[in-house]
């Protein structure tokens, strides 16, 4: 079966759904009763409309990641300085706003998705290191993007880095990141841990000195990732970051959540099933959070090297006049470190590969254009609760 034919009847089953669902609030009793199945299990229209609610708007930032994240590093240290002529495209963001507790996408009608940060000077970065590694994600999105384009009904274009510029480059990025925390490899380390200095760590660092809204921050084990917004409240600049040494059934769910979240659904579902929810939960066990576990946890990774490094230097023998870096014992203890990780509990699963029902219905209820950027959570529940707000011509039949 077509991707296109196994979903036809989802879209027709959402059509009618959502078509009553505004009755739900008011007093049509039928649409209480209105049911539609996703993935084999059975959803009330109330249940749809309420954990959409819950993942398409951002969770409050607490007062120190606002004053953090407020822009005003940027302009202090970075306007008009050697990075802005190094990363030429990083001057489009800096009028990044604060975001605000409302409803967030992108607006253009074609959405472009690359690999690593966007053009910069230098080579050598980890795009060229990842590069086998972007290739497989291509794949795996070339078979994704017809769902979402039909959920969104936008243009979704895969853009090679050799085709992008400063000027035109994808504004959603899909990074592979090394730096996390050892006891958390879903949230890469804030401080960039232990890359050298360059042009790709750099860029890295200075936009998350701008507003942004962090995906899932309450999740243990949500992809790590961040958009930035404009005034308007729309989509700039979506960031993932995902550890390199996944192995394929947990990366490709990542990557499949990635791009929901990037969309606009940066909160989790209460679907454990789906991406948007916590379907990889089993590693929640070894995946800490300091937010949820208090201080002692999330290591920055260059802390880290550093504790190595003082170890194997107190018992480097004394006729070895090498760099520290290439001492042979503590390379094998680094690559040992960087690449530790118990893969087993979810490494077979492959279900994620692309996104499920479930997720394609909260994707095409954001995208509905009834449902506006800028839209606060009243405003939602008041526009669905109008019969035919997102009517059926946000759910056409798959040809």
């Amino acid at each position: 079966m077509t991707v296109s034919r196994k979903y036809n009847k989802i879209w027709m089953g959402l059509a009618a759904l959502l078509t009553v669902a505004g009755c739900f609030f008011s007093s049509c009793a039928a649409a209480a009763e209105k049911e539609i199945t996703l993935d084999g299990e059975i959803y009330s229209s109330k249940q749809i409309i309420e954990d959409f609610i819950r993942s398409a708007f951002p969770a409050v930032q607490d007062r120190g990641a606002l004053q953090k994240n407020s822009g005003g590093i940027y302009k202090k240290h970075y306007e008009g300085s050697y990075v802005e002529s190094r990363i030429e495209w990083i001057k489009d963001l800096k009028d990044a706003q604060h975001p605000k507790q409302v409803l967030h996408k992108y607006m253009q009608k074609e959405i472009k998705v690359g690999f690593g940060w966007p053009p910069l000077q230098e080579t050598g970065t980890d795009y060229e290191r990842f590069h086998d590694k972007y290739k497989i994600v291509k794949a795996q999105l070339e078979n994704m993007i017809p769902l979402l384009e039909r959920a969104t009904e936008r243009h979704i274009v895969i853009i090679d880095r050799e085709r992008e510029t400063v000027k035109d480059y994808a504004t959603v990025r899909i990074i592979f990141f090394e730096n996390f925390f050892k006891d958390n490899r879903f949230k890469p380390d804030p401080h960039g841990g232990a890359s050298p200095l360059n042009d790709e760590t750099t860029a890295r660092f200075v936009v998350k000195t701008l507003p942004h809204v962090d995906f899932t921050p309450s999740s243990r084990t949500g992809v790590g990732g961040y958009f930035l917004t404009d005034g308007d409240s729309q989509i700039m600049l979506s960031v993932c970051e995902i550890w390199p040494y996944f192995r394929h059934g947990l990366e490709s769910g990542l990557v499949t959540e990635c791009l929901l979240r990037s969309l606009g659904l940066v909160e989790p579902s209460e679907n454990s099933g789906a991406a948007l929810g916590n379907w990889n939960k089993a590693h929640d066990a070894h995946s800490k959070l300091k937010k949820l576990d208090g201080e002692g946890v999330n290591t920055p990774f260059f802390v880290e090297l550093i504790s190595l490094q003082r170890k194997h230097l107190s018992e480097m023998p004394s006729d070895y006049y090498g760099s520290i870096d290439d001492y042979p014992p503590y390379r094998k203890e680094i690559e040992e470190q960087i690449r530790y990780f118990p893969h087993d509990p979810t490494d077979a699963d492959d279900r994620l590969f692309l996104p499920t029902e479930y997720d394609l219905a909260m994707l095409s209820l954001l995208y509905c254009e009834d449902i506006r950027v800028g839209d606060h959570k009243e405003t939602v529940l008041k526009k669905l609760s109008e019969e035919n707000a997102c009517g059926d011509k946000m759910f056409p039949a798959v040809k």
